[in-house]
């Protein structure tokens, strides 16, 4: 995967179909591990094409991905990263030699018709991701999107036998999907896309275990807190939610980002509002940030702000984070090489615990919805 939210979101899928499932982190590698799923977090989506090939190439160095049933490539339903880049190193590094691409998840109204990409039934460039300051989605259109190659095939009738090497064929429902698993080879194609994909594949020889969700009851809304780096309307929303709800907000100010002053003095009121017991929100500044440079230090200060939560919280913290790299900024800030999922709520919505650490994180992407049962189990006990 290549993004921490992805890793969690398709490792929350595996663990409602009954296996256990472990994420590692970017460059860890285990020579053994009991869990039936391992998804492993390159977080290669904000890197350019070439640094991207190189960490796939290292991947197949530092893992024995032969010895596995299913090889899985998940990526941005909305295309963002060196996707193509990606695939293409996976395919010379891997021995398959064609891509099956579905970034389609028509289960959030995301689906491909005749090549465009549509959200809720909106062009994917006239809705807020439009605006993302790392990857601005300025076409519909899949191979504009994609850059264009002549090896990538779109469109609503995919002919297997051209010369393409990467398909991405239109989607509109979970049946789309069946169809084109129908029609091809598991050892001549990788599989690549969403999480919607990588669920139908699954349920073709599994049965999702509906009871799983009783295994784990939490109950940490006494510690409970938010590290929100996502910007979309829904990050926006949940702060209004969180405030109503009784948590003590802070946004990072804008001068905190360059002044370590500044920042120091804000974190220090972070720190004594965690020790004595108040549930925090914390955000990136109020105002609109859109310099790169500004935005890589506001996930940094965010990830030592989650830590500075962690470190200060009584026994059995419980962090949410929102927005893929803030989350991983934060896991990095912490050192965890891997992570365990322990329950899944929604979506995409996954809560991961850090082996012999007694702290938990639920994590899920900026687009995503929080469950209204998580947030009211999680709301702070005097409230």
């Amino acid at each position: 995967a290549d993004d921490l939210t992805g890793a969690a979101e398709i490792g929350g899928i595996a663990w409602q179909f009954g296996l256990s499932v472990r994420v590692l982190n970017e460059k860890t590698f285990l020579s053994d591990f009991i869990e039936n799923v391992v998804i492993i977090n390159t977080a290669s989506r904000s890197c350019d094409s070439l640094q991207a090939q190189q960490i796939i190439r290292d991947l197949f160095l530092n893992h024995r991905l032969a010895k596995y049933d299913l090889i899985y490539k998940k990526i941005d339903s909305v295309l963002r990263g060196s996707v193509v880049a990606e695939l293409m190193a996976f395919l010379e590094e891997s021995g398959f030699e064609r891509v099956l691409l579905i970034p389609a998840n028509p289960s959030k109204e995301r689906i491909i018709v005749r090549g465009r990409y549509m959200v809720a039934g909106i062009p994917l460039n006239k809705t807020y991701f439009r605006n993302d300051p790392l990857h601005p989605r300025l076409s519909a259109d899949v191979q504009d999107l994609l850059g264009g190659h002549t090896y990538v095939k779109t469109g609503a009738e995919i002919n297997f036998n051209s010369d393409g090497k990467v398909f991405i064929p239109d989607i509109g429902s979970e049946n789309d999907i069946k169809k084109y698993l129908q029609r091809i080879s598991f050892l001549d194609f990788l599989m690549a896309g969403g999480s919607d994909f990588f669920k139908t594949i699954l349920s073709v020889n599994l049965k999702p275990q509906t009871n799983r969700n009783s295994n784990l009851k939490i109950t940490a809304g006494k510690f409970a807190s938010f590290v929100i780096g996502s910007k979309t309307d829904t990050s926006l929303n949940l702060v209004d939610m969180l405030k109503k709800l009784g948590f003590n907000f802070y946004p990072l100010p804008v001068e905190a980002i360059r002044n370590d002053s500044i920042f120091e003095k804000w974190i220090h009121i972070i720190g004594n509002q965690v020790r004595a017991g108040f549930n925090v929100v914390v955000t990136g500044p109020s105002s609109m940030v859109m310099n790169l440079d500004e935005i890589s230090m506001i996930t940094k200060k965010l990830a030592f702000a989650g830590r500075v939560i962690i470190e200060n919280s009584k026994q059995s913290t419980h962090l949410c984070l929102e927005g893929g790299d803030t989350a991983f900024a934060f896991v990095q800030e912490m050192c965890w090489r891997s992570l365990v999922v322990l329950q899944v709520h929604d979506l995409g919505v996954v809560t991961l615990q850090p082996e012999g650490i007694d702290a938990m994180i639920t994590i899920k992407p900026g687009s995503y919805f929080w469950p209204s049962k998580l947030l009211e189990l999680l709301k702070p006990d005097n409230f």
